[in-house]
């Protein structure tokens, strides 16, 4: 039987129990004080609200009594999520599902009468009782990223999926440690859900933990979008930027958003072998605060060549095979075309930091000189 939801919060979760809902054929009405994220979800839903739900009014003028049931998706912010569920019960819906993050969270919202997510799993989506505890169970794997892909593989030969999305994890998890991300600086989160149906492998969030602005962006792999569009089957991923948030987040943590842009260095192989020697080289130069970018599709030396130019590399460090067997590399200045040989040492810092200077102001002499001629 068709049935009327209401989901206030369209975080992650509040996004995927949204369109979940509304693909069983019932009528959902979504909430949320962010006009993009409830412009994203205009259709596919009912209706889309921009609007604040701590305001009882505003609920009352929503028709909320009339729903079945209320999900209050707002699991970060305890006092909203309070508020809100105070005022649904206050106003008779007779049924309010709460996302709790936390003991502290889940006794105050139980304390007011909030049901368990378990129930909407059970009635609603038509999940098994047992099936549900263990579901749950699941998402709230402890002990950081070795403990959750130890978990995973109590489940393996289950489910040939499963299995597949477990090894990529771990994949994913090699590969940030081979780039010498910090592992304080990336986790497993298992009850990430991305909105859009295209996604196929990993998907992804990014946060910036004490700025106080939430996700600052989030992405996946959607390897069958090419092909659903009618190309051939081809390998994808991509992301999107809450540009606002980002900023806000970069003035939290001080920075200078009017500061000139820094002169940009490319990292280049001249063999695909090398590729992981780059990665390190590139996550070095980064650390020493040397603006980097590298290649992460494979191109030839020569499109390489190509792509520095089209990022405005300044510099171009290449490697190869000989000179890396001897500690060295081949530096080239992308605008005189002038190449030198350098060690890979801890002298490279200066060596790059100095020759990005010098392009710097040779950029600026040309600028002025320009100007000079021109009479501006």
């Amino acid at each position: 039987m068709k049935k009327t939801y209401a989901v206030i919060g369209l975080g992650r979760f509040g996004t995927a129990v949204a369109e979940r809902l509304y693909a069983l054929g019932n009528e959902v009405l979504v909430i949320d004080d962010d006009a993009e994220r409830v412009q994203r979800m205009e259709s596919r839903v009912t209706y889309a609200v921009v609007a604040d739900a701590r305001d009882e009014a505003v609920l009352r003028s929503l028709g909320m009594r009339n729903y079945d049931c209320a999900i209050v998706a707002i699991g970060t912010d305890l006092a909203a999520s309070i508020v809100i569920t105070m005022n649904l019960k206050e106003l008779g819906v007779p049924q309010v599902v709460c996302k709790a993050e936390g003991d502290m969270q889940k006794r105050a919202l139980e304390k007011i009468g909030a049901e368990k997510v378990k129930t909407i799993l059970v009635e609603d989506f038509g999940v098994e009782a047992a099936a549900a505890d263990e579901l749950l169970k699941f998402i709230e794997t402890p002990g950081g990223t070795e403990g959750i892909l130890a978990a995973l593989d109590s489940y393996k030969g289950k489910n040939e999926v499963f299995d597949l999305g477990a090894e990529e994890l771990k994949t994913v998890a090699t590969y940030m440690q081979a780039f010498g991300v910090p592992a304080d600086h990336f986790e497993i989160d298992l009850t990430i859900a991305r909105g859009l149906d295209y996604y196929t492998r990993t998907v992804f969030e990014v946060e910036a933990p004490g700025a106080g602005v939430g996700s600052i962006g989030g992405g996946g792999r959607y390897d069958g979008l090419v092909e659903l569009e009618g190309g051939k089957p081809t390998a994808g991923v991509g992301f999107a930027v809450g540009f606002e948030r980002a900023l806000l987040a970069l003035q939290a943590f001080g920075n200078d958003l009017g500061a000139e842009e820094a002169p940009c260095v490319y990292v280049a192989n001249a063999g695909k072998e090398l590729r992981q020697n780059v990665f390190a080289i590139t996550q070095e130069l980064r650390a020493a605060g040397i603006v980097t970018e590298a290649d992460y599709q494979g191109r030839s030396l020569k499109a390489q060549f190509k792509q520095a130019d089209k990022v405005g590399a300044k510099l171009i460090l290449v490697l190869g095979g000989d000179e890396l067997a001897a500690g060295k590399a081949r530096l080239k200045d992308m605008k005189t075309g002038e190449q030198t040989e350098v060690a890979l040492d801890d002298s490279l810092y200066t060596t790059l930091y100095n020759r990005s200077l010098d392009r710097q102001l040779a950029d600026m002499t040309d600028l002025f000189s320009e100007l000079a001629e021109t009479g501006e």
